[in-house]
């Protein structure tokens, strides 16, 4: 039906109701009345205007010429934001012929491709405030039927900015506000029921978004009120377009909850019914979801600029907006947007149909509408315990899912669970459904309910049909993305274990070379060895396979847009090659070259230096070519067209810097040679790249993280590595030494002790050293002896140490056996200190020094923990991975060591290398009475080191040593008085006082009878060795008795005996 003949047909429909119309104005106005101005506004004269234009057309001749302007001005102030009355409420009147002149005005001061509108209408009663709701959304000015008693559909247009046009696909937004609604009591005018009812069926008929606003004001005639709204839902919903809902609470009050929540379940349950046959679960669930409930508390008007903005009231209101807007992009979405020719014939059909009410749901009818949003609301509950079961059996059916981790990857495994969970959700859905199903059947069986029972019966059997459908796709959605989410994390899980295990080995390397160069790694130099750890992890991992697409295509096409660009489309032919397999190299032929080029060198041996010069340019190219696919393949991405481009940009640069006399066919051969090299090289770049794509995007999203992630190990293992070697050098190394290493020295001088008889006590060990030297019979001992008698005891102890290591062979058993006693009690010391630290962050000082205190009190060692003192072993890393590296450096310690010891030593300096060296401890047990003679230094033989008198076996002759030494020979004054005694007869007593006072503290006695006897020895030795004494002390020789010169070795020897064996008998 056109514009016209809705008019036409509109007119005659109301002209008897508009005679009625104009009487009862007659009537009033020829009642006396004084016109309150502030009930008086600019829309009462708009609706006058309306009247006048109406009358002209029911009765030709009855107006001027002028009112035919008026739709002209109407259209006018309508451009302006002045409202446009549709329907008077007051009346229940539609002006068809004046609302349709009106919208040709503004059809004609707009342009054609401008005139696409969306209508958004405020629905609600007369206390909802609907004019302040849409000035507070928008800044327009609607009456305010709650002051001036106002009752009508009123519509405002505003032009819509540029971004808002394309997302709502429209030019105009068409703003309708129902005044008036429910504002007369039902019990004071009798078609206060049915006005309502036409006004609230024909502003939501010409809705695109309805927005159904509900008071904060209490009323008694709750259930009426409702109703209408309800109503009005059914009767678009049977016209067969249902607006998309929104809803606004202006307060939290029950009833205004009830309402609100009524209203939504009514709301979706229409919306979900009108939904196109064609249109896809997910949409229609879309829209389903669309209806939103949004509460703002006012004020909506009457704010003072000086009051202080209320941010929740700001907010709220741009929420309500927003959702307003995404309400009608969706509208976009589902339907064209309609032109004012064809909103005027929308009105003029809604309006139609109320008037001759076509509806099933009559105008006074209410019981329909409260039994539909009961049964709405019955059926919302059950919909959400159906929901909640299908939500527990997906729970069940995700977990048997993830309970295959073995077979994660197995593709036939895979897909064959996940038919049969398809299978089985498509069955548990069917089950649930027919639930639903018979209670909506049993609901609809109730007495009063019989009767609408079929009124309600196609929309519940439709939405509980288009539910099962949804809820089925969803399902089978929702199990696909468990499938594949636990297929890729799985799949993210194996490449993180390799990775994690190719940077494993990486750190341990990177580790050791710290350690062993002592240089501290930059973070560019970690980042390399990541890069080459990330590309072998890459190169390694087994993606799973997908469907692979042919590059070959994208190539040619590339390919013939260059030679178009360069306009070489003669060439087009050789493009048919593309793509196939070449194995020869390329060839320069004659063709490449033009003919005066030829007939140039035509001389030249058939043009072979021409044809060589271009084959080595090609040859050159190629080389090129192979290092840039070399280039683009080392990147961790997949083929790109770019490639192409950039190739071959690259090929026409190269040209372009050779000057050659060739034709286009050369380029385009040598373009077409490497399009078909580039076709299989970056094939398989592509086929390797045609694999998880969203896992590979997910890990190279990630990738700087696993960067900073390796860096921070190494940083940490480093530093871990660099404190536990030093703590091992500086404080376990010498602890593990000392503890070996100390006992030693008492355990070879005991040995050595009860080996050798000699060290049983000074006088043995005095014995064994004049037995031994007068055995040797070498004058440099005999010296050696008689100059430096303290370090030729410490030299003859220190041989027979050496002696006495180089035969043994405990010493290694010894030392073996203690570092493993030392390295068990370290490592379990360090164990103890380790317990309930895993994956911990600690402070290492603190826990060093107790691992140290625990091997002092339970392990009996010794420990210097000087080391410990100052911050260079506070650090803050985990404690067992720093236990770790300690144990690893103790291993290695103890492997060195015990290699260390099984190798051969270097036995003389061994000794001195042990804390109590053995050599010191014998010469502390053999030492005696460090005083000497005074007169021929020979050393005190006396016990102990307490005595007060000192006495020497054996002294030494005058001769041994050189003049001025000593005061004199002790045996020579002794042999020169005794025989001065028998010459002069003089007294023994005077001489042994001339003895005493020569040396206070030394017993010197003429008639010690073994005096005599013992000096054989040194007697023997003076003989033997007189010559090389006064050599080495440059005097003359001694004069020797006859007698000394008959002792023997041996006699010199057993006087030397027999002298000890006296001396232990006293």
């Amino acid at each position: 039906m056109t514009a016209a003949e809705s008019v036409s047909s509109s007119s005659a429909k109301q002209q008897t109701s508009l005679n009625v119309s104009f009487e009862n104005h007659i009537a009033s106005w020829s009642q006396s009345f004084e016109p309150n101005p502030s009930s008086l506004g600019l829309e009462h004269f708009l609706r006058e205007m309306g009247l006048i234009f109406e009358l002209t057309h029911i009765s030709p001749g009855s107006g001027s010429h002028n009112v035919l302007r008026l739709p002209s001005l109407a259209a006018d102030l309508l451009l302006y934001g002045i409202p446009l009355e549709l329907m008077d409420g007051d009346a229940s009147n539609i002006p068809i012929h004046w609302l349709s002149s009106v919208f040709a005005e503004l059809k004609h001061r707009l342009p054609q491709e401008q005139c696409r509108t969306r209508v958004l209408t405020n629905l609600g009663i007369h206390h909802a405030r609907n004019a302040e709701v849409l000035s507070a959304l928008f800044g327009v000015k609607f009456p305010e039927g709650r002051k001036r008693s106002t009752c009508g559909v009123y519509m405002v247009a505003l032009c819509l900015p540029d971004n808002l046009r394309s997302e709502m696909e429209c030019d105009f937004l068409l703003l309708i506000d129902v005044e008036g609604l429910c504002s007369v009591s039902l019990d004071s005018k009798r078609n206060a029921l049915t006005h309502n009812n036409e006004m609230a069926t024909v502003a939501a008929g010409l809705s695109d978004v309805l927005l159904q606003n509900i008071s904060s004001h209490a009323s008694c005639e709750f259930e009426t009120h409702f109703t209408i709204i309800v109503n009005a839902l059914l009767r678009i919903k049977e016209s067969g377009s249902m607006p998309i809902c929104q809803l606004l609470l202006q307060d939290e009050g029950i009833k205004s909850l009830l309402q609100a929540s009524q209203l939504r379940h009514v709301s979706e349950m229409l919306q979900i019914e009108t939904e196109d046959s064609e249109t896809s679960s997910v949409d229609k669930y879309s829209a389903n979801m669309a209806t939103c409930s949004t509460c703002i508390k006012g004020p909506w008007s009457n704010m003072s600029l000086s009051e202080p903005v209320d941010t929740q009231y700001s907010n709220a209101v741009l929420k309500l907006k927003k959702n307003l807007f995404e309400a009608l992009k969706d509208c976009a979405t589902k339907s064209k947007a309609s032109s004012l020719p064809e909103f005027t014939r929308r009105l003029c059909a809604v309006w139609d149909s109320v008037k001759t009410e076509s509806f099933t749901i009559g105008l006074q009818n209410t019981e329909i509408a409260l039994a539909f949003s009961l049964l709405c609301t019955e059926f919302s509950m059950w919909v959400d315990g159906f929901l909640e079961n299908i939500e527990s059996w997906l729970m069940l059916a995700a977990k048997k899912i993830f309970d295959t981790k073995a077979k994660a990857l197995d593709a036939a495994v895979q897909n064959e669970l996940l038919s049969e969970l398809k299978n089985e959700a498509r069955e548990e859905i069917k089950t649930e459904i027919d639930k639903v199903r018979s209670r909506v059947d049993a609901y609809l069986m109730q007495d009063d309910l019989k009767m609408s029972s079929e009124t309600f019966r196609p929309a519940l059997m439709s939405n509980i049909a288009n539910l099962q459908n949804r809820v089925t796709e969803e399902t089978i959605q929702k199990l696909e993305t468990v499938n594949e989410s636990h297929c890729s994390s799985t799949q993210l899980k194996n490449f993180e274990t390799l990775l994690e295990k190719e940077q494993e080995s990486k750190l341990q390397a990177l580790v050791e070379k710290s350690r062993s160069t002592k240089i501290l790694l930059q973070d560019t130099e970690i980042e390399e060895e990541f890069e080459g750890v990330w590309s072998k992890t890459l190169s390694n991992f087994d993606f799973r396979p997908s469907e692979k697409g042919n590059i070959t295509a994208r190539v040619a096409e590339i390919l013939k847009q260059n030679l178009i660009s360069r306009g070489l489309q003669k060439h087009m032919k050789k493009l048919e090659i593309t793509g196939q397999s070449q194995t020869d190299s390329f060839q320069v032929y004659n063709e490449h070259f033009g003919y005066r080029s030829r007939l140039r060198h035509m001389f030249e041996d058939n043009n072979r230096l021409q044809r060589l010069g271009a084959q080595e340019v090609a040859c050159n190219i190629i080389e090129e070519y192979n290092q840039f696919v070399a280039n683009k393949c080392s990147l961790t991405a997949d083929f790109s067209d770019s490639y192409i481009t950039e190739m071959l940009e690259n090929v026409e640069k190269a040209l372009k810097e050779k000057s050659m006399d060739i034709r286009s066919a050369f380029e385009v051969d040598l373009k077409v040679h490497l399009c078909n090299a580039a076709c299989q090289d970056f094939q398989k770049l592509h086929d390797r790249y045609a694999k998880d794509r969203e896992l590979l995007t997910v890990i190279t999203a990630n990738k700087g993280m696993y960067l900073a992630k390796f860096i921070y190990r190494f940083r940490k293992r480093d530093e871990c590595q660099r404190v536990a070697s030093a703590f091992s050098s500086m404080v376990i190394k010498p602890t593990v030494l000392d503890y070996i290493n100390r006992p030693l020295g008492m355990q070879v001088a005991e040995e050595i002790q009860a080996k050798a008889q000699q060290f049983k006590s000074p006088q043995a060990f005095h014995q064994s050293l004049l037995e031994e030297l007068i055995k040797e019979d070498r004058f440099e001992k005999f010296l050696q002896y008689l100059l430096s008698y303290d370090d030729f005891r410490r030299q003859k102890i220190q041989e027979t140490v050496v002696a006495h290591l180089s035969e043994s062979t405990n010493l290694n058993k010894q030392r073996q056996q203690r570092l493993g006693d030392i390295v068990g009690k370290i490592a379990a010391a360090i164990s103890q200190t380790a317990e309930g630290t895993n994956g911990v962050l600690s402070d290492t000082k603190p826990l060093l020094e107790r691992a140290c205190l625990i091997l002092e009190k339970d392990g009996d060692v010794d420990v210097n923990r000087d080391s410990l003192i100052g911050p260079a072993f506070s650090i803050t890393t985990e404690w067992d991975c720093f236990v770790k590296c300690l144990m690893e450096l103790l291993a290695t310690m103890r492997l060195d060591l015990a290699q260390e010891f099984s190798q051969n030593v270097d036995v003389p300096q061994l000794p001195h290398s042990l804390p109590v060296q053995p050599q010191d401890s014998l010469f502390n047990r053999v030492r005696g009475c460090d005083k000497q003679c005074p007169h021929c230094r020979a050393p005190c033989e006396e016990d102990g080191v307490g005595h007060e008198v000192h006495k020497a076996l054996f002294h030494w002759p005058k001769g041994m040593l050189p003049d001025g030494s000593c005061s004199m020979s002790c045996i020579s004054f002794l042999e020169n008085m005794g025989k001065s005694k028998l010459e002069k007869n003089q007294d023994t007593q005077v001489t042994s006082k001339d003895l005493q006072s020569l040396g206070p503290n030394w017993t010197i006695s003429l008639d010690d009878p073994n005096s005599q006897k013992a000096s054989n020895y040194w007697r023997y030795v003076l003989t033997r060795f007189n010559e090389k004494f006064a050599e080495e002390f440059k005097q003359e020789p001694a004069q020797i008795p006859d007698e000394w010169k008959t002792i023997t070795q041996q006699e010199a020897l057993d006087s030397l005996k027999e002298m000890f064996l006296t001396r232990q008998g006293c």
